[in-house]
């Protein structure tokens, strides 16, 4: 979820990780800020990739959303 809410990703061989310090104080205030740009490519891309599966999926299983490092 980081990376459709704007964190950049930060890849290296075999993963990648989000980071964005923030202050436990802050957390709440960040999160009640959150708004989903339909734009960001991240977002654009898990569409995409989550509506193929479940179009191909013939009811036989569930299609959901992964955590993408939130």
């Amino acid at each position: 979820m980081a990376a459709i809410f704007g964190v950049i990703p930060n890849f290296q061989t075999g993963t990648m990780w989000f980071n964005r310090p923030t202050s436990p104080n802050d957390i709440v205030a960040l999160l009640e800020d959150v708004k989903l740009n339909a734009n960001n490519p991240w977002y654009s891309r898990l569409l995409r990739v989550t509506e193929y599966a479940a179009q191909h999926s013939q009811n036989k299983y569930q299609v959901s959303m992964t955590d993408l490092g939130g």
